[in-house]
């Protein structure tokens, strides 16, 4: 679970949201993870698209989806959105590969292939997610 302003998301609800937005868009991701901006009081979903890429049009498509399906599947996030205590998701667009590597870090670390989960929340960003990342995009509020 994560939770900034105390909307207690689940992973299931994040996976909900991702799914909703992939079926609303027709984008498919290969992998993604949500991580918390507490200073900036949203979340920041990394998406590694899958062959159909996200150019802008489909991103801020993509990232509004998200966010509707989030409404739908948490009621206290619905609430923290509508009331502006939580901000629009921020979509990071990563380098192909970028699961991949994670993956291959975590077992360099000591991490069992065989036992490996891949993690679609984390607390913080990582240094080399932050160097993966082609484009960001956020709505622009007025």
């Amino acid at each position: 679970m994560t939770s900034i302003t105390g909307e207690k998301l689940h992973v299931n609800h994040v996976v909900a949201a991702v799914r909703d937005a992939e079926a609303v868009t027709g984008v498919a991701l290969w992998q993604f993870r949500l991580v918390p901006d507490v200073d900036a009081c949203r979340y920041d979903l990394l998406v590694e698209p899958g062959e159909t890429g996200l150019e802008d049009i489909g991103a801020a498509a993509f990232a509004r989806a998200f966010d509707e399906g989030l409404v739908r599947a948490n009621v206290e996030y619905a609430a923290k959105r509508r009331t502006h205590r939580l901000g629009a998701p921020r979509l990071a667009v990563m380098r192909a590969g970028w699961a991949e590597r994670q993956c291959q870090a975590e077992f360099a670390r000591g991490r069992r292939e065989a036992q490996h989960k891949w993690r679609a929340l984390a607390a913080e960003w990582d240094p080399a997610s932050r160097a993966a990342v082609i484009r960001t995009w956020e709505e622009k509020t007025p």
